[in-house]
């Protein structure tokens, strides 16, 4: 078996297990020949005053943090484009145990 037929063998797994446990909307797509495959992803704001926002937004695998959060400003807060410097968000992963992780 070559390497990106394990590869593809080792990520279809992991999206079938994914996908079992998920509703349909946060369900993701089969691999194609070069393993690029999509899913929906829910991403909460919350600004100065506490309000929270969320939207859910189809990505990539191959997509970028900074493209990601590009189109969170656009589709979450339009006012938000008056900011002078993209690197003043961050994109945080917060698991159910209370950690969390920064892109």
């Amino acid at each position: 078996m070559n390497i990106l037929l394990k590869d593809r063998t080792d990520v279809l797994n992991l999206i079938n297990q994914w996908n079992t446990t998920r509703l349909d909307l946060f369900k993701i797509s089969q691999p194609n020949e070069v393993l690029d495959f999509y899913g929906v992803m829910r991403f909460y704001f919350q600004d100065e005053n506490n309000k929270v926002t969320t939207k859910c937004l189809r990505v990539a695998s191959t997509a970028r943090t900074i493209d990601i959060i590009r189109v969170l400003i656009e589709k979450l807060r339009p006012d938000m484009k008056i900011l002078p410097d993209e690197k003043d968000f961050s994109i945080y992963e917060v698991y159910p145990n209370g950690g969390s992780d920064e892109f």
